[in-house]
């Protein structure tokens, strides 16, 4: 089983949990995070010596799952299904009676994915666990993806679980502070243009990372050349996490993500660019129930100000892949990896600029949280500002320009856009200017 990194807290809010519901009642706990980050086996590890039940919520047909799950609930917890309980809703309402007499784990798995199929039979749930919960023994981890799905089913009023949760965990990539502290086999941290690669093709990412040390992927070249081999274990992911965008609009999801990976990050240029129809509903989707997408406005914008808006990939190693993988799909489908992988190198450090600022950006914010943190422009203007960082209670705003190595830092240019804040937006505060490079890792 892989280790788990950088989870002591979540860990221990999860063995909680289950001391509760073994020796007070029954515990309901919603573990949720997209896809990689470790919920399944966060779950899975914390519960290992429990006894508990796994129902895996998959695409296949029910039927199939009843037969596994009730096999599991004769093996493990010695006791009979009857022949009433046809439904695997009804098979959880059976378990929640069946904790009445029995101290147990459940573990539903994709819970998200098969309820928006029968958001009805939440509400029978959610009695049969009110009736239950205060005499039952249940250890109820319920694990989800889907922050739209989540809201339905847990947050808005009207929720068939609103107020059900005891403990709520929201598992999120390693942080950069965290990736920065993983450590090559000398023991010394990964530096530079390691690091960065490292950052890029998982974007921390656990079940990633863990693949990248578990296989001593620990420099650059090492990183790129496994990401880019026939039995690519990243490549793979990828396209299993492109899988949720389903139904006749694949084509539109999947041509929005490739314009916005190549910086075409406004919505007016997005549209004009697949030929003009409206995709507000697309964009939206893709922010709020995919996760794929962010939307971003200049920090020192007003809130009003619609038309400086832009988009950029949510993470990493998402925005690597749709670079380097969707985007040559000629050479993926006809299996030129050699290709895929030369064109990535000869792109490093053009590309680098964007993964490096999403770096010093979030190590900025984990090392001073109270930071009003984000980027700088200008509709139609050529005036980006990479890192802004604003302590307006200290009177002070740090002006950083990100590359990937100091030659390609335009100096002037860069001090110019300084001296336009120091007598515009930023007049009266001290202001300190920094380069950033892939040395300051």
């Amino acid at each position: 089983m892989r280790k788990l990194l950088f989870r002591d807290v979540e860990i221990e809010s999860l063995k909680r949990e289950l001391w509760m519901s073994e020796n007070k009642q029954s515990r309901m706990t919603l573990v949720t995070g997209r896809s990689g980050v470790g919920k399944t086996l966060l779950a899975i590890s914390v519960t290992e010596k429990a006894t508990r039940l796994y129902f895996n919520l998959t695409d296949r047909p029910d039927k199939m799952m009843m037969s596994s799950f009730i096999e599991q609930v004769r093996l493990r917890l010695d006791a009979y299904v009857p022949q009433t309980v046809k439904t695997i809703p009804d098979l959880i309402s059976f378990l929640f009676d069946l904790s009445q007499r029995k101290s147990f784990t459940l573990i539903l798995d994709r819970f998200d994915e098969y309820v928006a199929k029968d958001m009805d039979a939440c509400g029978e749930l959610r009695k049969k666990w009110d009736e239950t919960r205060f005499e039952g023994r249940l250890n109820l981890v319920v694990i989800t993806r889907n922050p739209f799905v989540n809201r339905k089913l847990f947050s808005l009023y009207g929720s068939p679980f609103l107020n059900s949760l005891d403990c709520t965990i929201l598992l999120k990539p390693f942080t950069s502070s965290q990736m920065k502290s993983i450590t090559s086999f000398d023991g010394k941290p990964l530096k530079g243009e390691d690091l960065l690669a490292l950052c890029m093709a998982t974007g921390g990412l656990p079940e990633l990372v863990d693949h990248c040390l578990s296989h001593g992927l620990l420099t650059k070249d090492a990183i790129l050349e496994d990401f880019f081999s026939e039995d690519s274990v990243m490549i793979r992911y990828g396209e299993k996490m492109l899988s949720r965008i389903l139904g006749r609009s694949r084509e539109v999801y999947l041509s929005i993500l490739m314009l916005v990976a190549t910086g075409h990050l406004t919505q007016a240029d997005i549209q004009s660019r697949i030929g003009g129809s409206n995709v507000g509903g697309h964009l939206l989707k893709l922010e709020t129930e995919y996760g794929l997408l962010t939307k971003k406005r200049p920090l020192l914008a007003s809130e009003d100000s619609r038309n400086v808006v832009r988009f950029s990939i949510t993470d990493d190693f998402m925005l690597f892949w749709l670079r380097y993988v969707e985007g040559a799909r000629e050479d993926y489908d006809t299996f030129r990896y050699d290709a895929m992988l030369e064109n990535a190198k000869k792109d490093f450090k053009e590309f680098s600029k964007e993964p490096l600022r999403r770096y010093f950006t979030r190590i900025l914010s984990e090392q001073q949280p109270s930071l009003e943190i984000g980027g700088d422009w200008k509709s139609g203007e050529a005036f980006d500002i990479d890192i802004l960082a604003l302590d307006r209670a200290a009177g002070k705003a740090l002006v950083v320009d990100v590359e990937h190595d100091a030659g390609a830092f335009n100096k002037k240019a860069f001090l110019e856009k300084v001296s336009s804040l120091r007598n515009g937006s930023l007049k009266g505060l001290q202001i300190d200017s920094r380069l950033f490079t892939v040395a300051d890792m």
